[in-house]
């Protein structure tokens, strides 16, 4: 474990905070009961995998099935070309503009959790290495996943 991993997971969770499933009644039922599950299985990792589900968060961005949020943020649909019976409980009394304020102001709370999780990861990776040093480890599983996530993060432009 790190000095990081509590704050990343917590984090993470917060990023699942800012979801908002749609689409027909039965879908966001299904989506809800499909992120109530992952919830309880990721309540049971360890903390480390907790850390790693947040920077995957961060670097995914097709995180969530039918998340209006993700899919305004990624131009896949327009909240005006959203049914209302479409949309979550939570938007449908909305008007239009009060709707459009709401999910901007939950994309840019994601943005704005994805940059503290990329600093954060940053940080736990050079702990890691720092560790994996002092300890002699330079292969290893554990070497191959953070080469792997060095990679991930370099072709997201994340130095």
């Amino acid at each position: 474990m790190t000095p990081y991993d509590a704050k990343l997971a917590e984090l993470a969770g917060k990023v699942g905070q800012t979801y908002l499933t749609y689409g027909s009644r039965s879908v966001q039922e299904f989506n809800i009961s499909a992120r109530q599950a992952a919830e309880v299985t990721i309540d049971g990792a360890s903390m480390e995998a907790k850390a790693d589900r947040a920077m995957n968060k961060a670097v995914n961005s097709f995180q969530y099935d039918g998340d209006l949020v993700q899919d305004v943020e990624n131009e896949k649909v327009k909240i005006e070309d959203v049914k209302e019976e479409d949309l979550p409980q939570d938007l449908k009394k909305l008007p239009l503009a009060e709707r459009k304020k709401e999910i901007d102001k939950r994309i840019a709370e994601r943005v704005k959790i994805r940059a503290e999780i990329l600093e954060l990861s940053k940080k736990r990776e050079i702990f890691l290495s720092d560790e994996r040093k002092k300890l002699g480890r330079q292969n290893g599983f554990d070497s191959a996943v953070a080469d792997a996530l060095r990679e991930q993060l370099l072709r997201k432009g994340i130095k």
